[in-house]
């Protein structure tokens, strides 16, 4: 019989910024040791840091049609993407939690 294995799913917003570019932010995996700052993505500089609340007052949300080829890419390294509109304190939570793990 074979084993089924399970997979995680990377929730995932993708912003838009105002001169274009299109960021991706993983608000429950932390890049920072602390966990106060969340991984993000972009086609230009790859995986970084990022402050998900600084990014959300200075972007837009991006909709499926400006994110698809960033999600693709994101897909091809491997992510399980589950989009979301916005973060919730769940979100957080888990990434602070995830941190001391």
């Amino acid at each position: 019989m074979a084993r089924r294995t399970r997979e995680v799913a990377h929730r995932v917003v993708f912003r838009r910024w105002r001169e274009g570019g299109v960021i991706a932010l993983f608000p429950e995996i932390p890049a920072t040791i602390h966990g106060e700052y969340c991984l993000s993505y972009a086609r230009v500089g790859q995986h970084a840091a990022a402050d998900y609340h600084a990014v959300v007052n200075h972007s837009r949300p991006a909709a499926p049609p400006e994110y698809a080829a960033l999600a693709d890419e994101l897909t091809r390294l491997g992510y399980r993407l589950t989009p979301l509109r916005r973060a919730s304190r769940r979100h957080h939570q888990r990434r602070s939690a995830a941190k001391s793990a």
